[in-house]
């Protein structure tokens, strides 16, 4: 664990992992996690490396600060609103251009 709690069970036995801790068992074993905090909990198979966390919260960081999960949305319904108006408009040519939109936004990557 990096940071938070977590509800450990394998098989029929129960740990709570707090930051600093592991436990290591058979992964064929039944198991779950499951978050107890009320804060983020950062854990799992490889969460200890300290650079792969800093950087997986950073870019948590910015997606949160920056409300792009919102505006991603927004912006995806924009463009499903004016291709639609746009297959209303000319009926079966909304294939090609949601063809060529694809085509597009895939060439600028």
């Amino acid at each position: 664990m990096v940071e938070g709690e977590l509800e450990l069970t394998v098989g029929e036995e129960v740990r709570i992992l707090k930051a600093g801790e592991a436990y290591l068992f058979d992964s064929r074993i039944p198991h779950r996690f499951r978050n107890i905090s009320s804060a983020r909990t950062v854990g799992g198979t490889y969460a200890g490396n300290p650079l792969a966390t800093a950087a997986a919260n950073a870019v948590l960081d910015v997606i949160e600060e920056e409300n792009l999960c919102p505006r991603a949305a927004m912006i995806g319904e924009r463009v499903t609103s004016r291709l639609r108006a746009i297959e209303r408009r000319r009926g079966a040519f909304h294939l090609s251009l949601t063809v060529l939109v694809r085509y597009r936004s895939l060439r600028s990557t």
